[in-house]
């Protein structure tokens, strides 16, 4: 008979690990960043497109053994009642499948000891379930991270710039390059894209709403409203009448127009002649006669799906310290 597993020593080992896969992986961002800067360098374009997009997926993983790192935390503070329980406590639940998600999609051993408990404690069928995510109970994010998916050729193209950046690098992608670089999908691929859709025109505060995944032919992440500078290439082909194209919903995002201050003010009191003489200060607006309470400061509604600025500041704050 096999030694009995301890529960909350084995997920005390499986920080551990967590811990030195994080920093093999760290290591090797540092060493593709180097040579992400060295091919920029010498025009090697496709090879650094691939050393980038190694780096986003390295990123993503370092961000994947974060999150699991709190749910293991959370299994081994909680070992005791897990095992003098029949059933999975609900509010462990979360850690748990995550655990079981995670055991054949990283390296950590542990997890495979950790994942026999429970099985032995609530079959092999919760476990299966688990592990394919079918009621769709595991992260999100984590599910995202550990994915096979390749990254967006936008985020690939911004961890270039960003290592371009940092290397002091007067990198000037061509035409081609720039217009990849702009599209949400597309994987960056050597020799360019293969989907056929002209780009999305997007420029770096897109970074707002896009995670890096790949989104259908001509989609731009949901809730995206581009920026009045954004470049425009949907010009040859703005009749509205196509099927979501470049919108990535049916046309809802429509094409930016810059609205100067004194266009608000009514039409008949501004460009009488092509020259604007000096226009009256408009009518202050008459006092309320009671001020309204100050607006609640909204703290979640408008975070993206997705990862947002902060988070790409995050990585490369990091990147920059390897």
């Amino acid at each position: 008979m096999g030694k009995k597993i301890q529960l909350g020593p084995t997920a005390g080992m499986a920080l551990i690990r967590i811990g030195k896969i994080k920093q093999k992986k760290i290591a090797q961002m540092a060493q593709n960043k180097k040579q992400v800067a060295t091919m920029l360098q010498e025009n090697k374009i496709s090879q650094a497109n691939l050393a980038a997009e190694r780096i986003v997926k390295d990123d993503w993983t370092v961000e994947a053994l974060e999150l699991l790192e709190l749910m293991t935390q959370t299994v081994k503070d909680n070992a005791k009642l897990i095992m003098e329980t029949k059933k999975c406590p609900p509010d462990l639940e979360d850690a748990v499948f995550a655990i079981i998600y995670a055991e054949p999609r990283t390296g950590v051993q542990e997890y495979e000891k950790v994942v026999k408990v429970f099985t032995k404690k609530y079959g092999k069928e919760f476990v299966d379930m688990a592990r394919e995510d079918r009621i769709k109970r595991v992260n999100p994010t984590l599910v995202h991270k550990l994915s096979g998916q390749r990254p967006n050729a936008f985020l690939v193209h911004a961890y270039m710039k960003e290592i371009a950046s940092m290397f002091g690098l007067n990198w000037d992608p061509d035409e081609v390059q720039k217009a990849l670089g702009e599209r949400f999908d597309t994987p960056m691929a050597l020799g360019g894209a293969s989907s056929g859709v002209g780009a999305s025109g997007l420029g770096g505060a897109a970074y707002a709403v896009t995670d890096g995944r790949i989104l259908p032919p001509g989609q731009v992440p949901a809730g995206y409203a581009p920026p009045a500078s954004a470049p425009d290439f949907s010009v040859e082909n703005n009749d509205g009448g196509d099927d979501g194209g470049d919108g990535g919903d049916g046309g809802d995002v429509p094409v930016a127009t810059v609205v100067k201050e004194e266009d608000s003010v009514p039409h008949h009191s501004v460009r009488k002649n092509e020259e604007k003489p000096p226009s009256p200060k408009p009518p202050a607006a008459a006092p309320s006669p009671k001020s309204p309470p100050p607006a609640k400061k909204q703290t979640t509604a408008m975070k993206p799906a997705g990862d947002d600025l902060s988070d790409l500041q995050k990585r490369f704050a990091r990147l920059r310290n390897l």
